[in-house]
């Protein structure tokens, strides 16, 4: 009796890791950037969404001192020149509940760095919450750390969601 107890145990787990290993499927890849947070990967159709930050929308306008700047298209241009012509490692996280055919990911520089990280780090991005908690909360800090020195959109008055921030 203990050894089919023993064999439904291991069958289960074989099963469970196959999930786990599905779900944290690498992509690699050149990108072509499609705004700040999102990019399509060569020679797919898909959109890839940065996971657990947001960002300025394409057409996005930000203020610093009654002057207006295309916060939208700084951080398009900020990801483009960080990734322009380096594969890019990717870490799948899901689907994106909001929008059709979109993943998100994590992804990584060839140096190994946290591309999402790196955008919050210059104030290209923000953290994103669920349920009032950090979706990725190790970029806490990192965000913080880019508001206290008022880097990128921290320095300026934006539209995040649909409230207005003011430095």
């Amino acid at each position: 009796m203990k050894s089919k107890n023993w064999i439904a145990f291991t069958a289960s787990l074989t099963i469970g890791l196959a999930t786990i290993e599905a779900q944290a499927q690498a992509l690699s890849g050149y990108i072509s950037v499609r705004n700040g947070i999102t990019f399509r990967m060569a020679d797919s159709t898909l959109d890839y969404r940065l996971f657990g930050i947001g960002g300025c929308e394409v057409n996005q306008i930000a203020h610093l001192n009654g002057l207006a700047w295309p916060c939208g298209a700084v951080a398009t241009g900020w990801l483009t020149q960080l990734t322009l012509g380096y594969e890019i490692e990717c870490l799948n996280e899901g689907r994106a509940e909001d929008a059709y055919a979109t993943v998100l990911v994590r992804c990584f520089l060839p140096s190994g760095e946290d591309i999402a990280s790196l955008a919050l780090k210059e104030g290209m991005a923000w953290v994103l919450y669920h349920e009032g908690e950090p979706v990725v909360s190790e970029y806490l800090l990192t965000q913080e750390q880019a508001r206290k020195e008022r880097r990128g959109i921290w320095s300026s008055n934006f539209m995040l969601g649909n409230q207005l921030y003011r430095p």
